[in-house]
Formats: C-alpha cells, structure tokens, sequence
C-alpha cells in the first residue's frame, strides 16, 4: 500500500511486519527505507538550489554557479527518467513532477 501527500510518501508492507518468523530477519525494508529516505533529501536538496540560482544566474554570465545549474539540472532529469546511473524510485519521480517550480526551471535547459 502506498500513502501520499504532497511532500511526503509511506509504503507499507504488512508481510514484512508479521510475526511469523522472528528468527529469521529480513533487512530489505530497512535498506528500502533508508536509500528511498536519502535519495529523496538529496532530490529535494538538488531542487531547491536549482529554484534558488534561477534569480542569480542575471547577475554575472561567467560564474560557475551557471555550470554547476546544468549539472543539477541533469542530475535530477536523471532522477526523474529513472537512469540506472541514479537510484529509481516512482516515488522520487513523483516528487519531480509535482514541484511545479522546478518543471518551470527545467524547461530552460
């Protein structure tokens, strides 16, 4: 089952909560959660900063910051198209599509 809102998302697998085997343990949901958790800071981290140097890129044509914005910009399109150089998850493509911010500073690189 999967709970959403707008910026936050649970999955839940009751199987992996069940009681029937206590000797045996399953790390699977743990790591699940840890790498879905970091990936999407970083997500939201990569967002921000591209939303932020929008307004700062006028100010000087050859500073890096406009280099280090494509770089982001790619980063996170590869986020979003699930590369295998990134980790994939629907729910961190979903996070992409619903910043509306972010599509409208995508859509100049």
């Amino acid at each position: 089952m999967l709970y959403g809102t707008e910026l936050s998302r649970v999955l839940w697998f009751p199987r992996m909560f069940s009681n029937l085997d206590q000797k045996k343990r399953d790390y699977s949901l743990l790591w699940y959660y840890r790498n879905l958790l970091i990936a999407t800071m970083q997500v939201m981290s990569l967002s921000n900063f591209l939303v932020r140097t929008q307004d700062y890129q006028n100010i000087d044509s050859n500073t890096s910051l406009i280099n280090y914005s494509k770089d982001v910009a790619t980063i996170l399109r590869e986020f979003e198209e699930g590369s295998e150089k990134t980790y994939r998850s629907k729910s961190l493509e979903r996070q992409l599509q619903d910043n509306q911010q972010l599509q409208k500073v995508l859509q100049n690189y």
